[in-house]
């Protein structure tokens, strides 16, 4: 099931348009879900506990890049492609300011 348009925000990385929505859970939990905005096929989720730093398109980027080299295929249909829970603080403690990266509101 695809990511509502109405509640998600695009950011387009390496040329290629996502489509990200954040969720907080009962418990105070953050989940972040990301698709391609167009023909989605794996969805990448993960999950942050609560307390965590803002979610900032920034961040979302180094989520994107770090599932990418983890092999997330978001081309490719299948089961969700999961990040483990706090998994990307490595990736923003090393945050590349540089990033090729653009968001919209």
């Amino acid at each position: 099931m695809a990511l509502p348009q109405k509640k998600s925000r695009s950011i387009i990385i390496n040329d290629e348009k996502y489509r990200w929505l954040i969720s907080r859970d009962d418990y105070g939990g953050i989940g972040l879900f990301i698709e391609l905005y167009e023909n989605p096929a794996q969805k990448l989720t993960t999950a942050f506990s609560f307390g965590y730093p803002a979610i900032t398109p920034v961040f979302v980027c180094e989520v994107i890049l770090h599932a990418l080299a983890q092999g997330y295929t978001p081309h490719k249909k299948g089961q969700n492609f999961g990040l483990p829970e706090n998994s990307p603080l490595v990736v923003v403690k090393n945050l590349t300011i540089n990033a090729a990266y653009k968001y919209n509101w």
